[in-house]
């Protein structure tokens, strides 16, 4: 009974290993994902490591790549980190974080006939260093509300001055 092998996986795309970042900043970068394998593939985006943390979001919708595409067809997408206030950092100090953007393609369960089928996933690595600013972010909620508190204690102090001149 002849065989037929069919590979699948995965392969990444990147220009950018290492984000420079300050405490309440947020930055971008492109990942490349490419399929040159022998059958089509759903590829997901997904972080690793330290800088899960930081990331707007650990995993991206799959996206359809075609068989035998190219690194220079590669189909871009955005991945963002926002870095938030790092506990016990001094003013001025810069922290690293470690981890990985992974390319994995997502296997159906529906395989015909035996054995197990397997795929090929590729890495980049990826460094975050934070440097730490010391200032307070604030949400668009909690100046809201400072905001409203402050109205509502200069129409009291309004109130008041009424009140005592009638």
């Amino acid at each position: 009974m002849p065989f037929a092998i069919a590979m699948k996986g995965a392969g990444i795309k990147w220009g950018v290993a290492s984000l420079y970042m300050e405490e309440g900043q947020r930055e971008c970068i492109d990942y490349g994902i490419y399929n040159p394998w022998d059958e089509d593939v759903s590829i997901a985006l997904k972080i690793g490591g330290e800088v899960v943390q930081f990331a707007d979001k650990t995993e991206l919708e799959p996206k359809l790549v075609r068989a035998g595409t190219s690194s220079q067809d590669a189909i871009f997408q955005p991945l963002c980190f926002s870095a938030k206030r790092v506990s016990g950092c001094s003013v001025g100090e810069i922290r690293n974080f470690k981890g990985e953007v992974i390319a994995v393609p997502i296997i159906s369960q529906e395989a015909s006939g035996s054995g197990s089928t397997t795929a090929t996933s590729a890495s980049a690595p990826l460094e975050i260093a934070v440097k730490c600013t010391g200032a307070v972010s604030l949400s668009s909620t909690t100046i809201i509300f400072i905001g409203v508190l402050i109205i509502i204690i200069i129409l009291v102090i309004i109130l008041i001055i009424k009140l005592r001149k009638s």
